[in-house]
């Protein structure tokens, strides 16, 4: 089930009343927990999840948690941040569910795209400005996201020069290292990006351009962050830029 990008309020109905029937969850590191505990306060709440940079479950080990549940005959409840069909490691839980037999029920959640979209006021497409939208994680690549890194290993960086809109999951951390590569690849520095943490709780949320980005200098505290890439994004730098448009600054942090 995906839990959506943060507040509880973003799950759907459907959501709310399988967590209502779960005996047992195993959730992702919500950003509040709590939020959604009280949507299923009688459930056994265990954590699961993983965080960039933090010790976290082997993947195997949550396999197998999930299928000694369901032995059990336990009504369990795969809680995943966002949408579980995106960057969730869905397929490796459900290969190991129907290996063992277990039927499995997908129940789709709001993505961090949508949120991080809607927190900034624009939307992903645009006609005569975006036809297309790509989701990329350059997170698996790790070190590949410095700019020293030779152009072949940096497939993520190429196809988000093909897009008319770009969200970059799992990218804050090496959100400086991205820019530069994009930047390399080809994009205009004046490129607008939106960096948006914790989408829909908490929220920090600004727009920039490439070139900026690349410069660092902007630190957002630890949650999670998406950044957006494309012309969808000048209307909004643009009255940014002229003061007619707020924005939730961030604060100085983890990021």
């Amino acid at each position: 089930m995906g839990a959506g990008p943060g507040h509880p309020d973003l799950i759907t109905i459907a959501g709310l009343r399988a967590l209502q029937q779960a005996e047992v969850v195993l959730h992702d590191a919500l950003i509040d927990l709590a939020g959604f505990q009280t949507l299923a306060p009688s459930a056994c709440w265990i954590a699961v999840g993983k965080r960039s940079a933090r010790p976290s479950p082997h993947q195997g080990f949550i396999n197998r948690l999930l299928l000694s549940h369901v032995r059990r005959g336990s009504k369990v409840v795969r809680l995943k941040g966002g949408d579980a069909a995106v960057f969730g490691r869905l397929g490796e839980e459900i290969a190991a569910l129907e290996e063992a037999g277990v039927r499995v029920r997908i129940i789709p959640g709001v993505t961090a795209a949508s949120a991080a979209a809607a927190e900034l006021a624009i939307s992903l497409t645009q006609r005569a400005v975006a036809r297309s939208v790509t989701f990329i994680t350059p997170a698996s690549a790790g070190p590949q996201a410095a700019t020293g890194q030779r152009r072949a290993a940096r497939p993520w960086a190429q196809a988000a020069v093909h897009a008319d809109t770009t969200v970059l999951y799992m990218a804050g951390r090496e959100r400086v290292g991205v820019a530069k590569a994009l930047l390399e690849e080809g994009l205009h520095p004046e490129t607008p990006v939106g960096i948006v943490a914790g989408a829909s709780l908490d929220t920090q949320a600004m727009v920039t351009t490439l070139s900026a980005m690349a410069l660092g200098g902007v630190e957002f505290s630890d949650q999670p962050v998406c950044l957006l890439v494309g012309e969808v994004l000048r209307a909004r730098l643009e009255a940014q830029r002229a003061g007619t448009c707020g924005q939730r600054a961030p604060s100085v942090g983890a990021g």
